[in-house]
């Protein structure tokens, strides 16, 4: 497999995105959860440890972050398979680190040796 460059810049941009209270949050979950069901709670507790199911981090507690790389537009109707994201280089663009970072979502990958579809 070819190395990963060290040089690459993405666009980044930056949205300040609205973070309810969890009271709100709650108070929203509660009320469209008992439209569906007979019994409802919903109270907000600190993140569990998530390793129990093979998360590589104890949970998504800290600062968390969104973001989106890539477009589903470089899927459909064919895949592009000249768009590479390489996560480290994002990462240190954005003045991080792999080791101070867990890194979980959807993801696609058709990318060398064999240009299969994954996800």
């Amino acid at each position: 497999m070819a190395a990963v460059p060290e040089t690459d810049h993405y666009q980044i941009r930056t949205i300040d995105l609205h973070v309810p209270d969890p009271t709100t949050i709650t108070n929203v979950l509660t009320h469209a959860l008992s439209m569906n069901f007979s019994e409802v709670a919903v109270e907000c507790i600190d993140c569990p440890d998530l390793r129990q199911y093979r998360l590589v981090a104890p949970g998504l507690c800290g600062n968390p972050a969104i973001l989106e790389i890539g477009s589903l537009s470089y899927l459909f109707p064919q895949a592009r398979l000249d768009k590479k994201y390489y996560f480290k280089n994002i990462l240190r663009q954005l003045n991080l680190t792999s080791q101070d970072n867990f890194i979980i979502g959807a993801g696609n990958h058709s990318y060398p040796p064999n240009y299969d579809h994954s996800e």
